[in-house]
């Protein structure tokens, strides 16, 4: 949970901050941080998760939290950006240019809380991805071996399943109702923030 929570937060702080700049101001400033986007898009990211936790000699929660916050902002700031993109021609918008307003406010005042709904939705999403990613790790034997995991205790299991079956079950049905019960928080939240989809 640790794990899962402080990557989404940082997932979340990087993503908005990164796709609402890339949205607003466009042309040149949009084409290199999309081309940035794209760069960390294209890599395996569980590759890059094992090379770098196998790299590693300390490999705490924090390591683990930074790693996946690193990794996996760039889907949320493409979410951001494309909808910062269209609300940046809202009436409301305009209005506030025409008052003097600096871009900064109009970022943090205007756009931002106006997309709120993918970003909460997202946000629960990346929770669940981020516990199964350890959880994966752990199970690899890239975890930290001095922390209580999950993943770790799936390895545990497995080797003497034949005699305690229930040391490898149960860390299964914990980890698979936790990431189905964010998910289905994600998609309660979308539901009802969204006024679209309660038509």
């Amino acid at each position: 949970l640790m794990v899962g929570i402080g990557a989404a937060g940082m997932v979340t702080i990087i993503g908005v901050l990164f796709g609402s700049i890339s949205g607003y101001f466009r042309g040149i400033v949009d084409a290199v941080m999309m081309r940035i986007v794209d760069m960390i898009l294209v890599i395996p990211s569980f590759f890059l998760y094992l090379l770098v936790m196998s790299l590693l000699r300390a490999r705490g929660p924090l390591i683990i939290t930074l790693l996946l916050g690193v990794v996996m902002w760039p889907r949320l700031a493409r979410i951001v950006r494309g909808d910062v993109l269209s609300l940046r021609e809202r009436p409301y918008v305009i209005a506030a240019k025409g008052l003097g307003a600096s871009n900064m406010r109009i970022i943090f005042k205007h756009l931002i809380p106006n997309d709120v709904a993918p970003i909460v939705v997202t946000s629960t999403m990346n929770i669940a991805a981020a516990i199964l990613i350890e959880a994966s790790l752990a199970f690899l034997g890239l975890g930290d071996p001095t922390v209580c995991s999950w993943g770790s205790m799936l390895t545990r299991g497995q080797e003497i399943i034949r005699f305690a079956w229930w040391l490898g079950t149960f860390p299964g049905i914990a980890i698979f109702l936790l990431t189905m019960g964010f998910n289905f928080v994600g998609d309660g939240l979308r539901d009802s923030i969204d006024p679209r989809l309660k038509r």
